[in-house]
């Protein structure tokens, strides 16, 4: 300022943050998760664990089990970002490795590299968004100046189809869980 006086927020925990739980009558319990920089996250299908992001100098994804409150990084060299669940043991993620940027699909509890699903374009930044119900299919949006929603197949040969392009952008897509009705955001 003008007359020398400096004002700020000491930056040791400005981030940290412990997820919680909130029922329908508004009542609020704490998870039992470390405090920490928490990112995009995703309950498991059984509802027993949480895959979450973790913001850090590389953001990486960890599943923590709800009931006890251990947690598991997952494996991968590069930072792991937006975890979606596959299915009960596998989480599918955004993988910045090498200055690529892929969707990858990682086993919990084996300390194996991610597979890789599909490797970005460079056109366009790929983000998770939900697995179809019965796991053959996943969601996506393509962030680019103008997103767009995708469905890339989780069998083999993993192919990507386009689902939703108009002027505005499209993301967040999921499916019902008959697999009748699709919701998306749009702007």
């Amino acid at each position: 300022s003008e007359n020398g006086h400096l004002a700020y927020i000491a930056g040791q925990h400005n981030l940290s943050t412990i997820p919680v739980w909130i029922d329908r009558s508004g009542e609020i319990d704490l998870l039992s998760l470390p405090p920490g920089d928490y990112g995009t996250f995703q309950l498991s299908p059984d509802n027993k664990r949480l895959a979450i992001q973790v913001n850090g100098t590389i953001d990486q994804v960890h599943v923590f089990d709800l009931e006890n409150g251990s947690g598991q990084r997952l494996r991968g060299a590069g930072a792991l970002r937006s975890p979606v669940w596959g299915d009960d043991s596998r989480v599918i993620v955004r993988w910045d490795k090498d200055q690529k940027t892929m969707l990858a699909r990682t086993a919990i509890g084996t300390g194996i590299e991610p597979e890789v699903l599909m490797i970005n374009d460079g056109t366009s930044l790929p983000v998770p968004d939900s697995v179809a119900t019965g796991g053959k299919a996943l969601f996506y949006t393509s962030w680019k100046a103008n997103s767009d929603t995708h469905m890339l197949s989780l069998e083999k040969p993993y192919t990507s189809q386009l689902l939703i392009r108009t002027e505005f952008n499209e993301w967040g897509t999921t499916l019902s869980p008959d697999g009748k009705w699709m919701a998306y955001t749009s702007d």
